[in-house]
């Protein structure tokens, strides 16, 4: 069985609530590289507002992020010496789903990534896994990272689509070149059990290789399983 689903679906739960943890620090204005989160969004502003009221898709896409998050201002200093923090945003994901979609909608790949992550988890929408692996090949057919990992992953366990250990090989292969160390790991397990691609335990190597080579545990971990050091 793969690593990232050692403790069935429960554990992509985890990794995707993960995810949506990182994708809130980047609503800050912080951006994540791949390894991270693919998501990065631009700060709340009246101007955000306006762009995406105005149709603009990336606008729309952040502003969907400051709904999920909510946003308070800067820490003001009063007369007395209180510090006090000022709600600009109230949180609310059913109104960030919204703006989600409506990026999604006009090909945004970041919000169709994030928009499948909310049907699978059932955050701001009712969960639905077929909706879910939609909006997530959307954007893995425009080529960003996550939605190619979740769509191998969604194809290897049969989550909202058939089974096929085939296409999940080839997508997790387009994610792993990317660089994606979970990818990595879930095509060295492919290759190790021979799942939609003949057995190889070399090629398994080279991929776990590549993942704990950045520091990634699960692919050290893997790793010390089937090449155990000599005691």
């Amino acid at each position: 069985m793969p690593s990232g689903w050692a403790n069935g679906q429960n554990s992509l739960v985890k990794q995707l609530l993960a995810g949506i943890i990182v994708g809130m620090v980047a609503a800050s204005g912080w951006t994540q590289n791949s390894q991270k989160s693919v998501y990065s969004a631009e700060p709340y502003s009246r101007e955000l507002v306006k762009l995406a009221e105005a149709g603009d898709a990336r606008a729309q896409y952040s502003l969907g992020w400051a709904y999920f998050m909510g946003c308070k201002g800067p820490p003001i200093k009063t007369d007395g010496g209180l510090t006090m923090i000022k709600t600009i945003l109230m949180k609310n994901t059913s109104v960030a789903t919204d703006w989600f979609r409506k990026s999604a909608e006009q090909g945004y790949a970041e919000a169709q990534s994030i928009l499948g992550e909310c049907y699978f988890v059932g955050t701001g929408v009712e969960k639905n896994e077929c909706e879910a692996f939609k909006w997530y090949k959307k954007a893995a057919d425009q080529g960003l990272v996550e939605g190619e990992y979740f769509v191998g992953v969604f194809y290897e366990k049969g989550v909202g689509v058939s089974k096929d250990r085939k296409e999940a090989f080839i997508w997790l292969n387009k994610a792993a070149e990317q660089g994606d160390c979970r990818s990595m790991v879930e095509l060295a397990e492919l290759y190790l059990n021979g799942a939609g691609v003949t057995k190889d335990e070399n090629e398994a190597i080279k991929w776990l290789t590549k993942a704990s080579d950045q520091g990634f545990e699960p692919a050290k971990r893997k790793l010390q399983e089937i090449q155990p050091q000599p005691k």
